[in-house]
């Protein structure tokens, strides 16, 4: 198969660059639409390209991205933010993809990674629509957190694509004012809305739109997870521990817990210095799985790293250090040259020293 790469951006100096090196070795096309320039990034653009376009800016991603696919001449079309980057690896798996990819697949969801650790490990990712057929003609949806609608034969593909993000200033309130500005906002807009007001710690507001967003019956399962997620976190920026809980235990009558829902349980516990809840439910989330059919947001290191490291941290509170030794050292198997392994491993061997 081809692929046309559709980008949409807006002064991207700093990052279009490396954004178009990396991904310029798996497109057979390059379409960039630009919304408004001020800087270089049109410039850049044209070094890979003779397919620059211009959009005049309307408050709407969707009416960007749409704009951008209609000028896509490939089999298939595959979109990328500018602030996005290709790996070598995994440009290698997606050439092997290109390579063997049944013509009958609609759709190729991949895996998203938004964030990572200091490490460069996976702290957050979620697969998302990511390669479509170009004959579908499937549309894009939503003026901000903008999604492609489409249907038919779907393939997931373990090929990550990786999010440097570039924050600017007038990034910070941006979608906030888009969804402000909206008349009526469908379930996936008040969802989204309601996290961009976490986001800037507008945490009353957010709780708000969280709990309009659950009385919505076409919610999507892996969004009602996550809300249940964040209005934890809401609460617990407010302090409001006993609230935090409720609203993550909430979440297990939709699926089965997640390791991001038990292991805030288990802070909001150690904040208050009730060390023996918070260890039964650090270590109920040691023994959750990744799960692995979600496509939605995942925290890889809940399932693993943490609630072992805070297992740790409760033992040595209640004075139990072997055991805390223990759990430093199963923590040590995800993270073995993070800091605080370091730094229990000489605490603990102290304490236990003492101790003999």
């Amino acid at each position: 198969m081809e692929i046309s790469l559709c980008m949409i951006v807006k002064n991207e100096s700093m990052v279009l660059e490396r954004c178009l090196k990396s991904f310029s070795v798996v497109a057979d096309e390059i379409i960039i639409v630009d919304t408004g320039s001020t800087d270089g990034t049109v410039e850049i653009a044209k070094n890979y390209t003779d397919k620059v376009y211009h959009f005049e800016w309307i408050d709407d991603f969707s009416a960007a991205r749409n704009y951008s696919y209609s000028f896509a001449t490939k089999d298939y079309i595959m979109w990328c933010d500018a602030d996005d980057i290709l790996t070598e690896d995994n440009a290698a798996k997606l050439l092997e993809l290109k390579r063997t990819l049944s013509p009958d697949i609609d759709a190729v969801m991949l895996r998203y990674v938004v964030s990572t650790d200091e490490f460069g490990a996976p702290k957050m990712s979620f697969f998302r629509e990511r390669i479509t057929r170009r004959d579908k003609k499937f549309i894009w949806h939503e003026p901000v957190h903008e999604y492609l609608a489409y249907s038919g034969r779907r393939e997931t593909a373990e090929i990550s694509i990786l999010h440097k993000r570039q924050e600017k200033e007038e990034r910070k309130e941006r979608n906030i004012k888009i969804y402000e500005k909206q008349k009526r906002l469908s379930s996936r807009g008040i969802y989204y809305y309601a996290r961009e007001l976490y986001y800037l710690g507008r945490y009353r507001e957010s709780i708000k739109m969280f709990n309009k967003f659950l009385l919505r019956k076409d919610a999507w399962i892996e969004d009602r997870i996550n809300t249940y997620l964040h209005l934890g976190r809401c609460y617990f920026a407010l302090a409001k521990y006993d609230e935090a809980v409720k609203s993550l235990v909430s979440g297990f009558a939709v699926a089965i817990p997640r390791a991001e829902h038990v292991c805030l349980i288990g802070e909001s516990y150690f904040r208050r210095n009730r060390f023996e809840e918070a260890l039964f439910w650090f270590r109920f989330a040691a023994t959750i799985e990744i799960p692995s059919s979600t496509l939605g947001f995942l925290e890889q290191d809940y399932y693993n790293f943490i609630p072992n490291i805070m297992c740790a941290v409760m033992c040595d509170k209640l004075g139990r250090y072997k055991e805390g030794n223990d759990y430093n050292e199963l923590a040590a198997k995800f993270k073995p040259e993070h800091e605080s392994v370091r730094k229990n491993r000489e605490y603990f061997a102290t304490k236990i020293s003492d101790i003999s």
